[in-house]
């Protein structure tokens, strides 16, 4: 499984890890290829990595590290945290609008229904017939 170190992570010699060639070539000192592996090492002394190193480790993360990495997929990138950001604002504004628009119906048919003159209805209705134009160009 891929883990993200989310604080300084050790492990002790004797850990099979999957590395980047970029981080194998900085830990050849402490790494031994694994024979059956490509791109996998087992560790020859400690071995640590910085906070946000990406690697692979196969099994049940030891409990002691459980709070210091994190799955891979649990992250997202600074972006997709705005964007789903921003996508949820809009959704909640489009809600409010959505409501407001619906209010505004509703105030315009309890308008039309106590309109006492002809002219007090037609004012009603133009009334009701914006809100309705204005609700539907929201659902579009």
């Amino acid at each position: 499984m891929k883990y993200i170190a989310t604080t300084v992570v050790g492990f002790p010699a004797g850990a099979d890890l999957g590395l980047s060639k970029e981080q194998a070539a900085l830990r050849g000192h402490c790494i031994a290829a694994h024979p059956k592996r490509k791109g996998w090492y087992t560790t020859t002394g400690p071995l640590q990595f910085k906070v946000g190193e990406h690697f692979l480790y196969d099994g049940d993360m030891p409990k002691s590290m459980a709070t210091m990495v994190e799955p891979a997929d649990k992250q997202t990138s600074k972006a997709e945290q705005e964007a789903k950001a921003k996508a949820d604002r809009e959704a909640r504004e489009k809600a409010a609008a959505i409501e407001a628009a619906d209010a505004a119906v509703a105030d315009a048919e309890v308008a039309l229904s106590r309109a006492g003159t002809e002219e007090a209805a037609a004012a009603a209705t133009t009334q009701l017939d914006a809100a309705i134009a204005a609700r539907a160009a929201l659902e579009s």
